[in-house]
């Protein structure tokens, strides 16, 4: 049976009892010059929930993953992906999901009512939240901004995905189909002259315009969520640390190598190849520095810093150098 009274202590240190139909409202004044920092006044902090009343209420993580309804396929979200649902949001007129990592995306939660288990102190208690009641659940504060070298996928509709494309795919040039491994774009956008073409740069630097065969890509999110993406919702795609190929790997790490052999010919000529092989090395190169001896170390230094010096590395090598794709360019 639901208790009818509220037990109160007063200042003066009396404690009373007050009927639940007598209250109105019920909050509280913090002291002169107590902030959110100071003890005792403690934030509900997350998980919890907004219902679309106002109240906001302290429950645990869900234990099952969220189904949603999304552009990109059904997906099942674990509570650990999730950052926030906004179940009612003044710029969309379905839910949005922010992820752990800072992917946001629209859907649409498939379950009428999501079960947890309210948090505050003595309960043990599992509540049945209305969707349709929910304003927002919270699960993990905010992700940070991200990381300039995050992969970034771009999509209509203000969506956007942190994270990297995966697999090969089939690539419908004007001279022949080449196949491309994910991994190695550094950029991909729609061709301005036609809206189904691409423009794909590859991590060196080469640039290749035509259609893909499969009309869909899978985006590896950095929180570990895989989704697949149609390319005609694609607005751009960014990976500023594309990988090369295997078989330049190989050689990439010949040459770091090389930068450590006695002779100081061999690590001078090692040195100035690095940099002929343009700036598309350098997100290799920095995840190898620090497994490196110090003399190999200061050498990628001087590598790193040649390279991004403009035009350092002599002539144009690549279209992306001599500035003929104004697609990538913008």
């Amino acid at each position: 049976m639901i208790k009818p009274t509220l037990d109160m202590e007063l200042v003066s240190g009396q404690k009373t009892q007050i009927p639940l139909s007598q209250i109105s409202r019920i909050g509280y004044r913090r002291r002169a010059g107590e902030d959110d920092q100071s003890p005792g006044v403690k934030l509900l902090q997350p998980p919890y929930v907004l219902m679309d009343n106002g109240d906001r209420i302290a429950v645990a993580s869900p234990a099952a993953p969220i189904a949603m309804t999304t552009r990109y396929g059904s997906l099942q979200l674990s509570p650990q992906m999730i950052s926030v649902i906004a179940f009612a949001s003044p710029d969309s007129p379905v839910h949005v999901v922010d992820l752990i990592d800072g992917s946001r995306f629209s859907a649409l939660a498939t379950a009428d009512e999501l079960e947890m288990k309210l948090s505050a102190a003595g309960q043990d208690q599992t509540a049945k939240f209305p969707v349709g009641s929910l304003s927002r659940l919270v699960l993990t504060n905010p992700a940070e901004e991200k990381e300039d070298s995050a992969p970034d996928l771009k999509l209509s509709g203000e969506d956007h995905l942190v994270g990297s494309l995966k697999g090969t795919l089939q690539f419908d040039t004007a001279f022949d189909t080449i196949t491309i491994n994910a991994a190695e774009i550094r950029m991909l956008v729609h061709s301005k002259a036609s809206p189904v073409d691409l423009s794909i740069m590859m991590w060196d630097g080469t640039i290749l315009s035509g259609q893909l065969q499969d009309q869909q890509v899978l985006c590896h999110l950095n929180c570990g969520l895989e989704m697949h993406v149609p390319i005609d919702l694609v607005r751009s795609y960014s990976n500023p640390s594309a990988q090369p190929s295997a078989l330049m790997m190989d050689r990439i790490k010949a040459i770091v190598a090389d930068l450590n052999a006695d002779d100081w010919k061999q690590r001078d000529a090692a040195e100035e190849e690095l940099v002929k092989i343009g700036a598309g090395v350098g997100p290799t190169l920095k995840a190898m520095r620090d497994q490196q001896p110090p003399e190999v170390q200061q050498r990628i230094d001087s590598v790193l810093k040649k390279l991004s010096a403009p035009h350092a590395a002599g002539p144009p090598t690549s279209i992306w150098e001599t500035n003929q794709s104004p697609e990538l360019n913008n």
